[in-house]
C-alpha cells in the first residue's frame, strides 16, 4: 500500500512536470518559472495533508522529488550546457516541493515565513532573475558591467572612413554585432533604432551596428537589408572573423560598449541604457556646474 501511494505520489509530481513545459513555448520560461512553483507548492500541501497518515513525510517529499527529478537529471548530467537555460526553472519547482513541505511541517510562522521567502524568489526570477541568468550564460556576467581592454580596432565603412581606437577615445561607443543569419538580431533591431534615435544628439555617444559579413551575404546585403527596412543606425561591414575574436564574441547578437579605451559593458542591447545614462549625466554642464559649486 504504502508502495502504490509512494509512486502515486511520484508520478503526478512527474506529469505536472510535462504540463508545465509547454509553457516555455508559448509563454516564456518566466512564467513557467512562476506557475510552475505554485503548482508544485500546491500539489505539495494536498499530498502531504491527504497521504501523511498512510505514508512517512520524509517519503512523501522523497516520492515529490523523484517525480521532478527522474527526466530532469538525466537529462541535465547528460547536456549540461544546453539545458543550463532552463536550470532556473527546474530549480524554482524544487524549491515549490521543499516550501511546500516545510509549510505543512513546521508551525505557522516559520511554514508562512518559508513559502514567502520562497515565492519571493520565484517573483524575483519572473520579472528580473531570469534576465539576469541569460546574461551569465551568454555573457559571462549577470549585470553586463565588465571592465576589459578593448583590443585593436580597425573597421572600414561604405565611403571608406576608417574607425579606430583613436577615432572612439574620449567617447562611448555601443557595437552591436549581428549578421544576416541571425534572426534574434532582427527581433533586436527596434531596440537598437530606439537607443541609436535617444541617444544620436548627444555628444560623445556612437551607436554603431557590426555586421560579421558571412561568405553568402551578396555585395552590400547587410546595409541594404537595412535600409530596406527603415532603420537609421549606422551599419560597419567585417569581413572575417578577426575582429570578432578580438572581442570574445561567442554568439549573435552581443553588444559591447566601449569608453576610455576600455569594454564596461557586454551584453544585451537592452541594457546599454545604464552605462549611457551615466555617461550622459557626467557630462550634461547642469551637473558639472553643481560639482564646481
Amino acid at each position: 500500500m504504502k508502495t502504490k501511494i509512494f509512486f502515486l505520489i511520484a508520478l503526478s509530481s512527474f506529469v505536472l512536470v510535462f504540463l508545465a513545459a509547454p509553457l516555455r513555448l508559448f509563454a516564456n520560461f518566466q512564467t513557467s518559472t512562476l506557475v510552475g512553483f505554485i503548482c508544485f507548492f500546491v500539489l505539495t500541501l494536498y499530498c502531504t495533508k491527504r497521504f501523511r497518515t498512510k505514508l512517512p513525510d520524509y517519503l512523501i517529499l522523497a516520492a515529490m522529488l523523484l517525480g521532478i527529478c527522474i527526466i530532469e537529471v538525466p537529462l541535465r548530467i547528460t547536456n549540461f550546457e544546453s539545458t543550463l537555460i532552463s536550470l532556473p526553472d527546474f530549480i524554482i519547482h524544487c524549491l515549490g516541493i521543499i516550501a511546500g513541505f516545510i509549510y505543512m511541517k513546521s508551525n505557522k510562522i516559520i511554514g508562512v515565513s518559508a513559502g514567502l521567502a520562497a515565492l519571493a524568489i520565484a517573483v524575483f526570477m519572473f520579472f528580473s532573475g531570469y534576465d539576469l541568468w541569460l546574461n551569465k550564460i551568454n555573457y559571462g556576467t549577470f549585470t553586463g558591467i565588465v571592465t576589459e581592454n578593448t583590443p585593436e580596432i580597425k573597421i572600414s565603412d561604405s565611403c571608406n572612413k576608417v574607425f579606430t581606437n583613436e577615432t572612439f577615445r574620449n567617447k562611448i561607443v555601443v557595437l552591436e554585432f549581428w549578421n544576416t543569419a541571425c534572426g534574434v538580431c532582427f527581433k533586436k533591431f527596434p531596440s537598437l533604432q530606439e537607443k541609436y534615435d535617444k541617444y544620436k544628439n548627444t555628444e560623445g555617444v556612437e551607436i554603431y551596428a557590426i555586421n560579421l559579413n558571412l561568405k553568402r551575404d551578396t555585395l552590400n546585403q547587410a546595409i541594404n537589408t537595412i535600409r530596406r527596412l527603415n532603420y537609421s543606425f549606422p551599419v560597419l561591414v567585417v569581413y572575417g572573423d578577426t575582429l570578432a575574436k578580438k572581442f570574445n564574441i561567442t554568439g549573435v547578437p552581443t553588444t559591447i560598449v566601449i569608453q576610455n579605451d576600455k569594454i564596461v559593458y557586454r551584453g544585451d542591447i537592452e541594457g546599454v541604457d545604464k552605462v549611457l545614462e551615466k555617461f550622459r549625466n557626467s557630462h550634461n554642464p547642469r551637473n558639472q556646474l553643481k560639482i564646481q559649486r
